[in-house]
């Protein structure tokens, strides 16, 4: 396995989170922090889901996006969309995603 493989697989639940996460709406990256710190699943480091949202942007599957309130966030590309649509089809899991996310919405 080439290096990079080896990463994007072991980035993978880090990124499909974080794309179900904006499934619905866009959000801004604190926010999209603020959830995970509040299930437990980061500490209060936000590094680590800037990286991931950066590694999303660069494989063109979320982008920048102007929220209502007037402050920047990130949202699904129909490539995002479409990468979480396959994920959910062959892992059958977006309930699974969604039940430990539901409560961050």
């Amino acid at each position: 396995m080439h290096p990079s493989d080896e990463r994007t697989v072991r980035d993978a639940p880090a990124f499909y989170c974080l794309l179900q996460l904006l499934a619905s709406h866009p959000l801004p990256g604190a926010d999209i922090a603020s959830r995970l710190r509040r299930a437990g699943v980061l500490t209060e480091h936000t590094g680590p889901v800037y990286a991931v949202l950066l590694r999303l942007r660069a494989l063109g599957l979320v982008r920048p996006a102007g929220l209502p309130d007037g402050t920047r966030g990130y949202a699904l590309t129909d490539d995002g969309r479409h990468t979480l649509e396959a994920f959910t089809r062959v892992w059958g899991a977006s309930r699974l995603i969604s039940a430990d996310l539901v409560f961050l919405g």
